[in-house]
């Protein structure tokens, strides 16, 4: 029993070493246009019809074999049996979000110049999404303060709206880990953080707001509104 809970440790320590290989096959998957040969394809491929679709050497196809076992394995693909009792591959939720659909949609909003550190232009509310993360507590109040500084009161609608992490908001689901790994990104690439509740409610009082709500409705990223 020890020796296969040794031999059972020395298999996790491998995969956390190891875990880097990952986005290293979804990387290489985009780049050769799996996920959009798949769709393109509008229905499940065998390995073959997926290797002729992304014209690839003959010598390559027991590459893109591995490479497939990988990403199946991952998540990123499934395997299912097609006709003639062939393997088959298709995408999941996840490799449909990695899709790349380049329709052009028409904006209905309209743009205005500002500077979020100086003076950000009047306006109902304001949308931060995937900002605050970025900056430091200091610059993350004055932020808030420029957004206060720009929208009405909360009687006449005014709010600040944010789309970011609160971490802990869902402990012990599929959410938690990204939120952790996103933090150790923050910490080595920014002046940010992922922020706890008890963090946000702080930034929001340093910068003059007096309420605020969170509807964890979008799996790791949260939905704040801040009132004024």
């Amino acid at each position: 029993m020890e020796s296969q809970n040794i031999l059972n440790a020395q298999a996790e320590l491998w995969n956390q070493t190891f875990s880097f290989v990952k986005s290293l096959t979804l990387k290489c998957a985009i780049e050769l246009g799996i996920p959009n040969a798949i769709h393109s394809h509008g229905q499940p491929m065998t390995l073959s019809e997926l290797h002729a679709a992304l014209s690839l050497p003959t010598c390559n196809e027991t590459n893109l074999l591995r490479l497939v076992r990988m990403l199946t394995h991952s998540g990123f693909l499934v395997q299912n049996t097609g006709k003639n009792s062939e393997e088959v591959y298709d995408l999941t939720p996840i490799s449909r979000l990695v899709i790349n659909n380049s329709d052009s949609t028409s904006s209905l909003s309209s743009f205005v110049l500002g500077d979020m550190f100086n003076k950000i232009p009047r306006a109902d509310a304001v949308f931060l999404k995937w900002i605050l993360h970025d900056w430091c507590d200091e610059d993350c109040i004055k932020i808030l303060q420029r957004c206060k500084e720009a929208i009405p009161s909360k009687e006449a609608g005014g709010k600040v709206i944010i789309v970011d992490m609160v971490v802990g908001s869902d402990v012990g689901s599929i959410n938690h880990e990204p939120q952790l790994l996103f933090d150790m990104m923050m910490m080595t690439l920014t002046k940010g953080k992922e922020r706890e509740e008890n963090e946000w409610s702080n930034l929001f009082k340093k910068a003059g707001f007096n309420s605020y709500k969170i509807a964890a409705s979008l799996g790791v990223r949260s939905i704040i509104e801040v009132y004024p």
